[in-house]
């Protein structure tokens, strides 16, 4: 192979690559879209909130970790062009995330697919593998993912010299963007610690020492999350130990290898029960018992020579991504969360087809070999099952008709994909207006023989987060009463209410409290709040409150 032809083939492979994730839905390209909470949250936030606010946003009630990809993704959205151009920049940012690791394989140096056709064969499995399901397909809330992937790719690449500066940047630029978006790399620290001491590279202990500050960063956010109480409990809940067993065994190594023909498995020895949730002890340990043959013969496939560090560490890899998957799932751990595990068993056939030293290799060799066609066989036949995956809606809503639509009527809530997910952009900047006006607020006293009520002039209030507000109060939250009520340019009361003690916040002297009014489609229209103090027995005047601080809750940071 010449000189110029092997430069080309990279780019040639990488080329068929991103072709190949467009055509698997090519309206993608025709129509883009924006998936779920890229549009709710992070979109929604950045819209109404300005770009710089959008790179530190966190969402209320969200998963407890920090996602940089998507703040960064909305915030440039926003900052390129107006709201018809926002599911553009999410389709070629997402595209780039998802063909994240086939850029470390086929412009890097590795241990493990280190010829032409191996870099090519994981270029077809990043593609074509029944783990790489229809949910990871070119959106930013599963872009972790993808990053994960390409981490393990990284351990397996040799930094030990002839490490040019376009190569070292760009794999620090990763590890890092990857590391600040959700777990899975900075799970990986281990690892990267068993390379550093294994390789003794200056690049490998570099990026340890970069993963460290992404645990430390994430780690932030998930203790401001739990003493926030505002992590959401719905992961891992109502799956029992045994079922996550069975579960790990079949969704996250046996069936990314054989797709549909493991379903045909399961069908055929009747264990499907033992993989869903509300079954007895005894069905799951009927389930695992059918397992284990298959699940041994797999070991055995996989079993690391005692010696080779890099083995070690995709064996890592994939208990680490199965226990993260296990553990962090809504419910059972299927469909996206497969995607790490199962190709990382992938890979490490991958890694079998080396140059065989010993009969027994030359026959894991030839298993593996055959294994990875008919991984690649039945991926390719269910290639377009995404067309029956439920929230996959073959006729989704086009992003741009949909801002046609908000721009005819403001008050349009603007689908996304799936449908059920609908964003109220209202108009641009409404949030960061909102709390630029709640900032004036700092020092206002109510009550004591003053004003009992404060008109405060406002152009809108959001329909996401509510109103908090941080008061010095010589009387107890119980002891008096503030209404608040949102106006329209007429005078007229569009809603009203009390705000309401935030009992885990408060303090004696310092009570928080909050708006509990009805977010509806109308607070487009309110031009004025009104809040009113009153005793709570309505005897006499009140005692004063001072405001200390206002805040808008739409992000979890607004404490």
């Amino acid at each position: 192979m010449s000189a110029r032809l092997s430069r080309a083939v990279p780019w040639l492979l990488l080329l068929a690559t991103a072709a190949a994730i467009l055509l698997r839905e090519p309206r993608m390209l025709l129509a883009p879209r924006l998936w779920g909470e890229d549009g709710t949250n992070y979109y929604r936030f950045a819209f109404q909130n300005g770009a710089l606010a959008a790179l530190r946003y966190l969402p209320l009630n969200g998963p407890g970790y920090y996602s940089f990809a998507q703040d960064a993704a909305a915030a440039l959205a926003v900052v390129l062009g107006p709201p018809e151009w926002a599911a553009q920049v999410f389709l070629w940012l997402s595209l780039l995330a998802q063909l994240s690791p086939a850029l470390v394989v086929l412009f890097g140096r590795s241990y493990v697919w280190d010829t032409t056709g191996k870099r090519a064969l994981v270029c077809a499995l990043l593609v074509f593998s029944p783990a790489a399901g229809v949910e990871l397909w070119l959106n930013l809330v599963i872009a972790m993912n993808h990053f994960g992937l390409a981490a393990l790719c990284v351990l397996m690449e040799d930094l030990r010299a002839d490490v040019t500066r376009a190569r070292a940047w760009g794999l620090r630029v990763l590890l890092v963007v990857g590391g600040l978006t959700g777990p899975w790399v900075v799970a990986l620290t281990p690892l990267f610690a068993l390379k550093a001491r294994a390789e003794r590279s200056r690049e490998s202990r570099l990026h340890l020492a970069l993963l460290l500050g992404a645990c430390l960063v994430q780690g932030a956010v998930v203790l401001r999350t739990v003493t926030q109480g505002a992590l959401d409990h719905e992961r891992a809940t109502g799956v029992p130990p045994a079922m996550m067993l069975n579960v790990a065994a079949a969704a996250h190594a046996l069936r990314p290898l054989l797709g549909t023909l493991f379903d045909r498995f399961v069908d055929a020895t009747g264990i499907r029960q033992s993989l869903r949730p509300g079954a007895e002890a005894g069905i799951y340990l009927n389930g695992l018992l059918f397992l284990l043959p298959p699940l041994l013969a797999l070991a055995a496939l996989l079993a690391p020579p005692p010696r080779r560090w890099q083995r070690w560490a995709l064996l890592g890899g994939l208990l680490i991504s199965s226990g993260v998957a296990s553990v962090g799932a809504y419910g059972v751990a299927v469909g996206r969360y497969v995607f790490i595990p199962g190709l990382t068993v992938a890979l490490i056939l991958v890694d079998n087809l080396a140059a065989p030293a010993t009969p027994w290799q030359r026959l894991r060799r030839r298993v593996s070999a055959g294994l990875l066609a008919v991984t690649l066989g039945v991926g390719i036949v269910t290639w377009h099952e995404n067309r029956t995956f439920p929230d996959w809606e073959p006729e989704f809503a086009s992003w741009s008709d949909e801002v046609a639509r908000w721009r005819a009527d403001p008050q349009h809530r603007l689908a996304c994909m799936p449908r059920i997910f609908e964003v109220d952009l209202q108009r641009e900047g409404i949030a960061r207006d909102f709390k630029a006006v709640l900032e004036g607020l700092r020092g206002v006293t109510l009550g004591a023989g003053g004003r009992d009520d404060l008109l405060v002039p406002v152009r809108g209030v959001p329909t996401f987060g509510r109103l908090v507000l941080e008061l010095d109060a010589e009387a107890p939250p119980e002891a008096f009463t503030l209404g608040l009520e949102f106006l329209g340019a007429d005078g007229q009361v569009i809603a009203s209410g009390r705000m309401a003690n935030v009992r885990r916040r408060s303090t004696p002297g310092h009570p928080v409290l909050a708006d509990g009014l009805p977010h509806g489609p109308g607070l487009l229209r309110v031009a004025a709040l009104r809040f009113r103090l009153a005793p709570a027995s309505g005897d006499g005047p009140a005692a004063p409150i001072a405001i200390r601080r206002a805040r808008y809750g739409d992000e979890l940071l607004f404490f």
